[in-house]
C-alpha cells in the first residue's frame, strides 16, 4: 500500500468521494435529481415568501448592526467550539488514532471538520441578506454593511469558540450507562421516554446554560425593571429548553433504531415509547411559554400563532426523525421540503400549520411502519 504524507485528509476526501457516489451514482441518479429539483423549489418557495417581508426585516436589522453582530459572533462561537469537542473525541478513539500524524495535521483535520459541520447554520444569515438583497431593489448599501459585520463577528466568534478551554468533554454527550433510582423498574420500553429527558440534562449542564443567557442580558435594554427582566430570561431559558429536548429526541429516535431495529419490536411500539415523554414535555412548556409571552403584553392571537408554529415544527420534526432513523436513511432534505410546504400553506391560509404537520407526520411514521 503506498503510503501518504497527510493519511487523515487522504481520509477524509476518500469519505467524501464515496458519499458522492452514493448520492450521484448509476443506481440514485433518479433520486439525486429529485433531490436537486426539490431544493432548487425550496429556494424558490423562499424567495417567494420572503419578499413581502425582506423590506421590513431590513429595516429593523440596519439599525441593530451591533445586536446582530453579537448574536451572529455567539453563535459561531458555541457552534465551533461543541464541533471542535466532537471532532477532537472522533479522532482521538477511532481506528485512525493508530496512525502516526503530527499535532498541526491532528489540529487541521479537526478544524476542517468543525468548519465544515458548522457550515451551514453559520451561512443561514449571510444567506438571509442575500435573499433580501435579491428581494429588495436597491438594497445593496445597506447590505453590503450588513455581510461586513456578519462576517467580522463570524471570524471572531469562530476564534473564540476554537480558543475556549474544553471542559466536562466527556461528561457533555454521554449517557449512563444505568437508569437511576425508579428508572430501573420500569419494564419494556418505558425507558426510552426518560433517555430524551436524561441526554438533554446532559447536553443543558448550568454552566452551558449560563452562556447561552448572555446573548439576552446584553440584548436587554437599559432601564428595563428587574420583573421584566427576569420574565425575559425565563422565557430565553425556555426557548433554549424546547430546542435542546427536540434535538436530543432527534438523537435518542437515531441511537435507538440502531439498537432496536434488529428485534422484534414493532415501529409503533418504538416511536411511542420515545415520543410521548418529549412531546408531552413540548406541548406543556409550550404552553407556558405562550402564557409569558401574552403576559410581557404580547397580543394573544401573536404569541398563539408563535406556540402554534413550534408545535408544528415539533409534531414534523418528530415524525420525520422517528420514521428515517428506522429506515437508516437521512431526514434533512424530508424536512427542508415538509417545511417549505408548511410555509406555503400557511401563506395562503392561516393555522393551517399545525393540522398539515400533524397529517404530513402521520403519512411518514405510517410509511415507516409498513416498510
Amino acid at each position: 500500500m503506498r503510503k501518504t504524507a497527510r493519511p487523515l485528509m487522504t481520509a477524509l476526501r476518500l469519505e467524501a468521494t464515496n458519499q458522492l457516489r452514493a448520492w450521484f451514482g448509476a443506481g440514485r441518479r433518479g433520486q439525486s435529481a429529485l433531490a436537486v429539483a426539490g431544493i432548487a423549489g425550496a429556494l424558490g418557495a423562499v424567495m417567494f415568501l420572503a419578499r413581502p417581508f425582506a423590506p421590513a426585516l431590513l429595516r429593523a436589522a440596519a439599525p441593530h448592526l451591533l445586536t446582530l453582530s453579537i448574536l451572529v459572533g455567539f453563535q459561531a462561537s458555541v457552534l465551533i467550539h461543541l464541533a471542535r469537542r466532537k471532532w477532537t473525541r472522533h479522532y482521538s478513539s477511532n481506528w485512525l488514532a493508530t496512525l502516526p500524524v503530527t499535532r498541526r495535521q491532528f489540529l487541521a483535520i479537526t478544524a476542517l471538520r468543525s468548519l465544515l459541520s458548522a457550515a451551514l447554520m453559520l451561512g443561514l444569515a449571510p444567506a438571509a441578506v442575500l435573499l433580501a438583497r435579491l428581494c429588495v431593489p436597491g438594497s445593496a448599501a445597506v447590505t453590503s454593511v450588513l455581510l461586513t459585520g456578519i462576517g467580522i463577528a463570524t471570524a471572531t466568534g469562530a476564534l473564540l469558540g476554537w480558543f475556549l478551554p474544553a471542559r466536562d468533554t466527556q461528561r457533555s454527550d454521554c449517557v449512563p450507562r444505568h437508569a437511576p433510582g425508579p428508572e430501573a423498574s420500569l419494564k419494556g420500553l418505558a425507558a426510552l421516554s426518560h433517555w430524551t429527558q436524561t441526554q438533554t440534562g446532559m447536553w443543558l449542564q448550568p454552566r452551558s446554560l449560563a452562556r447561552l443567557l448572555l446573548p439576552a442580558m446584553l440584548l436587554l435594554p437599559m432601564g428595563t425593571s428587574g420583573n421584566v427582566a427576569i420574565a425575559l430570561l425565563c422565557l430565553w431559558s425556555l426557548a433554549i429548553y424546547l430546542f435542546v429536548l427536540l434535538r436530543a429526541m432527534v438523537h435518542v429516535a437515531r441511537d435507538g433504531a440502531s439498537w432496536l431495529r434488529p428485534t422484534s419490536v414493532t415501529f409503533y411500539r418504538f416511536a411511542w415509547a420515545v415520543a410521548r415523554r418529549p412531546l408531552f414535555k413540548q406541548l406543556q412548556w409550550t404552553v407556558s411559554a405562550a402564557v409569558l409571552l401574552i403576559a410581557l403584553g404580547c397580543q394573544p392571537q401573536l404569541a398563539a400563532r408563535v406556540a402554534e408554529w413550534w408545535l408544528a415544527l415539533v409534531t414534523l420534526t418528530s415524525g420525520i426523525a422517528l420514521s428515517r432513523a428506522y429506515q437508516s436513511k437521512t431526514m434533512r432534505l424530508r424536512l427542508i421540503a415538509s417545511v417549505c410546504v408548511l410555509a406555503v400553506l400557511e401563506r395562503f391560509k392561516q393555522h393551517l400549520a399545525l393540522p398539515c404537520a400533524l397529517l404530513i407526520s402521520a403519512c411518514y411514521v405510517r410509511e415507516a411502519a409498513r416498510t
